[in-house]
């Protein structure tokens, strides 16, 4: 209503700045005429009596003179009096014609909006812009006109682009996802839609951008590759997939485009910094590596010495199980036969040391004696045999009386 009322006022202060100016011009020009007329009829005939006086003129002449310019003066009088006379009606008419126009411009306008325009759209923007306790518009209503508006124009990329941003601002990320989707299936040419869906993605997924994520940070690259959004999310991707040296590459091209944002700048240069102390110290790490099965080399070389000592100590054991068994016949008795046996074993036993790679290694060369105690089970394979016969004679010796 205020709104009405406002615009009427302003229609009159118009009407009463234009229309009074316009009448004044019509009366002021017919009195300016006469005056003109008279002045210069009398200009006229002062000049005329100067000249008589003087005896310029004579008296028949000045006298026929003086009635000419009476008589003009008459006659130019007649004349403006019947233009007033006109411009008089006119004038009358003019009011007319200006009250029509005054009243009636402000009405057929106000019938055309009525008709043509939409009033309601006043209450509509009174309606929208109402604010909620903090200030802010309500945004739920933004995206109930955003979405009748694409269910009427479906191919507007830009159109759901937005309505995917609404979305996440109102962290509606599933409807978000489908919006950015909708968005680059109509336009695959604009980045932003990539990075945006990447990053919402990601939100998804507790921010991980590995996968498919990562995937469209690439598609976006491609069509943008000095994008400072992009460059950001390919650098967080690739440090959380463990590649220091691309999201270092990554980070540095981002690091000169940030010039007008001296904030984020410093904020990447710190995460470069912390990336190159990364990689520094890193790279050193292969040199105890390659130490390592050097020292380990020797370890091998003892092993098989103490596998070739422990045949040697067995040996012995087969050894005295004939024993008992020769008690019972005298014919096995002399069985001392099976000492062979044993020094089978004690030849086995050296075939391992000369097998042993310990030539082959200078270090291990001191251990190679290691093998030597090798001559020492002949001791137990002498004594065995020694042993087994002592019991065999004593029982043979009665039956021989």
């Amino acid at each position: 209503m205020t709104l009405w009322i406002f615009a009427s006022l302003l229609i009159l202060l118009a009407l009463l700045l234009i229309l009074p100016p316009l009448l004044r011009k019509d009366l002021s020009y017919g009195n300016d005429r006469r005056e003109q007329n008279i002045s210069i009829a009398k200009q006229q005939l002062a000049q005329l009596a100067k000249e008589h006086k003087a005896g310029n003129i004579s008296e028949p002449d000045y006298i026929s003179t003086k009635a000419e310019l009476e008589q003009s003066l008459y006659q130019d009088l007649q004349e403006s009096d019947a233009d007033n006379t006109q411009k008089t009606a006119k004038s009358r008419g003019a009011y007319f014609s200006l009250a029509i126009v005054g009243l009636f411009v402000p009405l057929l306008s106000l019938a055309i909006y009525l008709l043509v325009g939409t009033p309601q759209a006043i209450d509509e923007s009174s309606r929208v812009v109402v604010a909620d306790k903090n200030g802010m518009p309500d945004i739920n209503a933004m995206i109930t006109r955003l979405e009748q508006r694409l269910e009427k124009a479906p191919n507007d990329a830009e159109g759901w682009f937005m309505l995917a941003r609404t979305y996440s601002v109102l962290k509606r990320f599933d409807d978000a996802v489908t919006a950015y989707e909708k968005s680059i299936a109509i336009d695959n040419k604009n980045p932003q839609a990539f990075f945006y869906l990447a990053d919402t993605l990601a939100v998804a997924k507790q921010g991980d951008l590995r996968g498919r994520p990562n995937e469209l940070i690439q598609q976006g690259l491609a069509l943008k590759s000095d994008s400072q959004m992009g460059l950001w999310l390919a650098g967080i991707a690739a440090r959380q997939s463990n590649n220091n040296a691309q999201a270092l590459a990554y980070l540095q091209k981002l690091h000169p485009l940030l010039n007008e944002s001296p904030t984020e700048q410093q904020e990447v240069a710190k995460l470069i910094q912390q990336l190159s102390g990364e990689s520094s110290a890193a790279a050193p790490a292969p040199a105890p590596q390659a130490a390592t099965p050097v020292a380990q080399a020797p370890a091998p070389v003892p092993t098989p010495a103490p596998q070739a000592a422990t045949p040697v100590a067995q040996a012995p054991a087969p050894v005295p199980t004939p024993a008992p068994q020769a008690a019972t016949p005298v014919a096995q008795a002399l069985a001392p036969a099976p000492v062979p046996q044993a020094a089978t074993p004690v030849a086995q036993a050296p075939a391992p040391v000369a097998t042993a790679p310990v030539p082959q290694v200078a270090p291990p060369v001191a251990q190679a004696p290691a093998p030597a105690p090798v001559p020492q089970p002949t001791a137990p394979v002498v004594t065995a045999p020694a042993s087994q016969s002592v019991p065999p004679v004593a029982p043979v010796a009665p039956p021989a009386p």
